[in-house]
């Protein structure tokens, strides 16, 4: 069995003398860094809560910081804000804050969260080495490299699906094949007959793409573009299994 050794992330958010703009500090192991977000919308509900949802799937999906391929098993999270730990048990009643704290539902899951006020850690000097800007005008999307396409979002239903549809023992689990499948993996297009095609494109507006991996009894579908998620890219929005 695969071990996997803990890696711990702590961030601590406070707002600045200038109206949404925020400062994130975190550190993991010896590494300290401060990302400066800006919330451009001025009405923006609960921006130092987003900032720092956007600080944190900035730091693990797109810098990597903990490590590449990494999902939430073995990962302990200390954050500012209960609310995003609420977000990630689903239990918010805030719903404006998922779109940006989704990654918590999939890709992280399994990470542990904690919440703390604490920021005696911060060491300004070390923190000014790593000092980013972020501008958030909406949700940073999940994404995964499909071999021959690019990189392409993740949606939350492809996780849910996958694990209703195989016998994973975690959804870190799932993602890891999904991972290694859609990254690795011989990809291609499956062309579907005209008849399943036409009712699909009635049922849901659209077709998109069916693209399946070479040894794998998975299909999956790609979404034609933007279909609420957050994001710009193609979409992968759901799963299944032919023989």
């Amino acid at each position: 069995m695969e071990t996997i050794m803990t890696t711990q992330l702590t961030l601590h958010t406070k707002a600045t003398a200038a109206p949404n703009l925020f400062e994130t500090y975190w550190t993991t192991g010896r590494k300290q860094g401060v990302i400066d977000i800006t919330i451009p919308d001025p009405e923006t509900p609960d921006a130092a809560i987003i900032a720092e949802l956007s600080a944190m799937h900035y730091l693990l999906s797109h810098k990597e910081i903990c490590g590449s391929d990494r999902a939430g098993n073995g990962m302990e999270i200390n954050v500012t804000f209960g609310a995003i730990r609420k977000v990630a048990q689903n239990t918010s009643n805030k719903k404006h804050l998922f779109a940006h704290g989704r990654f918590l539902l999939t890709r992280y899951a399994e990470a542990k969260l904690s919440v703390s006020k604490d920021n005696d850690w911060i060491r300004l000097a070390r923190a000014e080495n790593r000092r980013e800007q972020l501008v958030i005008d909406e949700p940073l999307p999940e994404t995964i490299q499909v071999a021959g396409i690019g990189k392409v979002g993740l949606s939350f239903h492809i996780i849910e699906r996958m694990m209703e549809r195989a016998n994973y023992a975690s959804i870190g689990a799932a993602w890891r094949h999904l991972y290694r499948m859609l990254g690795g993996g011989k990809v291609s297009e499956v062309a579907l007959p005209a008849d399943v095609a036409q009712q699909k494109a009635s049922k849901h507006g659209s077709v998109g793409k069916h693209l399946r991996v070479a040894s794998e009894p998975w299909r999956f579908v790609l979404s034609n573009g933007n279909r609420g998620y957050g994001c710009s890219l193609p979409m992968l929005v759901t799963a299944y299994v032919r023989a």
